[in-house]
């Protein structure tokens, strides 16, 4: 997804497999792989997000999902399950970019939906948690999580 996402892609940051096992790997980075299924069928894994953790801060470096299921709330429910991880490591906020292209405008307005602050001076959205934390939608269920890959499957 990391090769081929454009249009819900904040910073269409490009890497190959072997880097995001790195940063899999890595005890500053969480590396999640979101899969979605209805009642018409599964979707398989639809999104990605690579944080980053920085002190009291978590970077999102980068947060994608596919154009199959774009206007669903899969990135709400993303970011919830997010903000719950992060919260629960301590952290208070999760800071973003979006770097618009031709083609990823679906997600101009990720952080503004998501009551991100922007700050001009770092050139940055914020997330100030818990006070702002994201609720997942009530229509989607968190079906079932692997820790160890932070495969995260949502119905």
């Amino acid at each position: 997804l990391t090769q081929k996402t454009n249009q819900f892609n904040l910073t269409t940051r490009r890497y190959q497999p072997q880097e995001i096992v790195a940063f899999n790997d890595s005890v500053n980075h969480e590396v999640y792989g979101f899969r979605v299924a209805d009642r018409f069928g599964d979707n398989g894994t639809v999104g990605v997000a690579i944080l980053d953790f920085e002190n009291d801060a978590c970077r999102l470096d980068t947060f994608l999902l596919s154009c199959r299921v774009i206007g669903r709330s899969v990135d709400t429910a993303m970011l919830a399950i997010i903000c719950r991880d992060v919260e629960s490591l301590g952290n208070t906020r999760i800071r973003g970019c979006y770097v618009p292209t031709e083609k990823n405008m679906p997600c101009q307005d990720f952080f503004e939906r998501h009551r991100f602050e922007y700050e001009s001076k770092i050139d940055s959205w914020i997330l100030h948690m818990p006070e702002r934390s994201v609720s997942c939608p009530g229509w989607i269920h968190v079906c079932g999580a692997n820790d160890s890959a932070r495969e995260v499957d949502l119905t």
